[in-house]
C-alpha cells in the first residue's frame, strides 16, 4: 500500500511539473481542474515542490469565481540546460534557465572543410565555455541537448552521417560528451529540434499533428503526430527535399535527378540568380549584383523580393507553387492540422506562404484542407538550439499521462 502511495505521489508531482512547464504558470485550482488530483493533495504536493526549489509562487491570477490566486511557475534558479546546434560552417550554443530565458550564448565559425575531430573538439570547447560563462549563476546544469544537421540514431546518441562534414560518419556523440561532462546528453535531428521549439513556444503550440518544413540550404521536414515525432523505421522520415519533383531535372547530391531541393531551397535560389545573370535577365536586384557580386546573398534576395523586385518576386512565386505541389501530396497522405514553414527562406513570409497555400488547397482533398493551418515559424533566434535545450527539459519534466 505504501509503495502504491509513493508511486502515485511521484507521478502526481511529475504531472504538475509537466503542466507548469508546458503552460508557464498555473494556479492550484487550474492544476486541479486539469489533473483531477484532489485539492488537498495539490496543496501538499505544490508545497513540497516549492521546498525542493522546483516551483515558486509568482504573481496573482483569477479563478472562475474571480478570486485572486497565487500562480505557480518553475523556479528559474532550479536548474539550467544547454542547447547546441551546428552545421558545416558554425556552432551555436545557448545556456537556458527553466523559464526558457537565455543566460549565455556562444557562436563559433569553423574553418572551411573542418574535419570531424575539429567539430568534436569545438563542440566540447563551446559547452565548457557555456558552463563557465556566468560564475555567479550557481544553479545546477541538468543536461545537454545537441541538434545534429545530419542523420541521427537518437536511441544510441550516434550521429550517423552528414555529407557536408569531412569524415563525419557514425560519431558516438552521446558517449563522447557524457565522458567529457558527466551529464545526460540528448542527440536529435536539427529539424526535429526546430519543430520541438515551435510546438512548445511558437507557431505549433496549438497543434498535435503538424509538419515543419525547413527551407534552408536544402529542405528538411519534421513530422509530429499526436504530439510525438514520427521517425520511420530507420529514422529517415522527413526527407522531403529528396522527393523527386522532375525526373529530367538536375542531379542532386543524393545521386537522384530532379529532387525538390534542386528547385526550392537557398542553394536553388543562388543557382537561379547566377543563371539569370548569365542569361541577361534584367531587374534592379540583378543589376546590383552585376555591379558588385558581394551583394549576392539570401538576405539581399529576401529583401529585394519583399520590395517587389520583379525577378525575385517571380522566383518566389514559382518556388511556392512547386513546394505546394509536393506538400499537397503529403497532406493527402498524412492529413495534418498545420504546415509550419521555417528556415531562412521563411523570412519571405506571405510571399512564399500564399502560393504554397493556394496550390495545396487546389490540389489536395477538400476535406483535408478545410481546417488546415499554414504558419510561418515564430522562433527566429536559434530555434534548433532552443529545441535541443528542450530535449533535456522534456526528460526532466516528463510524466506518465494520469488524466
Amino acid at each position: 500500500m505504501e509503495k502504491r502511495k509513493s508511486f502515485a505521489k511521484s507521478h502526481h508531482k511529475a504531472a504538475i511539473k509537466r503542466l507548469i512547464y508546458e503552460n508557464g504558470s498555473l494556479s492550484r485550482t487550474e492544476i486541479q481542474q486539469k489533473t483531477g488530483i484532489r485539492p488537498a493533495s495539490i496543496t501538499q504536493l505544490t508545497r513540497e515542490l516549492i521546498e525542493e526549489n522546483i516551483l515558486i509562487e509568482k504573481g496573482l491570477g483569477n479563478n472562475q469565481k474571480g478570486k485572486k490566486q497565487r500562480l505557480l511557475t518553475l523556479n528559474p534558479n532550479g536548474g539550467t540546460v544547454i542547447g547546441i546546434e551546428f552545421d558545416p560552417q558554425s556552432i551555436h550554443g545557448l545556456l537556458i534557465d527553466l523559464e526558457n530565458k537565455i543566460i549565455s550564448e556562444k557562436n563559433y565559425t569553423l574553418p572551411e572543410k573542418a574535419t570531424g575531430n575539429q567539430f568534436v573538439e569545438q563542440l566540447k570547447k563551446t559547452i565548457h565555455q557555456l558552463i563557465h560563462a556566468d560564475p555567479t549563476h550557481m544553479t545546477p546544469l541538468l543536461g545537454i541537448g545537441i541538434a545534429d544537421p545530419g542523420l541521427v540514431d537518437r536511441e544510441q546518441g550516434v550521429s550517423l552521417f552528414c555529407s557536408q562534414i569531412a569524415d563525419w560518419r557514425d560519431v558516438p556523440l552521446r558517449q563522447i560528451m557524457e565522458k567529457e561532462f558527466q551529464l545526460p546528453i540528448y542527440v536529435e535531428g536539427n529539424t526535429n529540434c526546430k519543430l520541438l521549439a515551435e510546438s512548445l513556444f511558437g507557431a505549433g503550440r496549438n497543434f498535435q499533428n503538424q509538419i515543419y518544413i525547413d527551407l534552408s540550404y536544402g529542405i528538411g521536414a519534421s513530422l509530429m503526430t499526436h504530439g510525438s515525432f514520427y521517425y520511420g523505421v530507420q529514422g529517415l522520415a522527413g526527407e522531403l527535399g529528396h522527393i523527386q519533383y522532375d525526373k529530367s531535372g538536375p542531379i542532386c547530391s543524393c545521386g537522384s535527378h530532379g529532387c525538390l531541393e534542386m528547385f526550392v531551397s537557398s542553394s536553388a535560389v543562388i543557382r537561379s540568380i547566377k543563371n539569370a545573370i548569365q542569361h541577361g535577365v534584367i531587374s534592379p536586384y540583378l543589376d546590383h549584383i552585376r555591379e558588385n557580386t558581394a551583394f549576392l546573398s539570401i538576405h539581399s534576395f529576401i529583401k529585394a523580393a519583399n520590395e517587389n523586385d520583379k525577378f525575385c518576386a517571380s522566383l518566389v512565386e514559382e518556388m511556392g507553387r512547386t513546394l505546394g505541389e509536393v506538400i499537397a501530396n503529403v497532406v493527402n497522405l498524412l492529413n495534418p492540422e498545420a504546415i509550419l514553414i521555417g528556415g531562412e527562406l521563411a523570412d519571405l513570409g506571405d510571399l512564399i506562404i500564399n502560393p504554397v497555400k493556394g496550390t495545396v488547397r487546389r490540389q489536395s482533398l477538400e476535406l483535408a484542407t478545410r481546417n488546415l493551418a499554414f504558419k510561418v515559424a515564430e522562433i527566429k533566434d536559434r530555434p534548433a538550439s532552443r529545441g535541443a535545450a528542450s530535449l533535456v527539459l522534456n526528460q526532466v519534466f516528463k510524466g506518465n499521462e494520469l488524466f
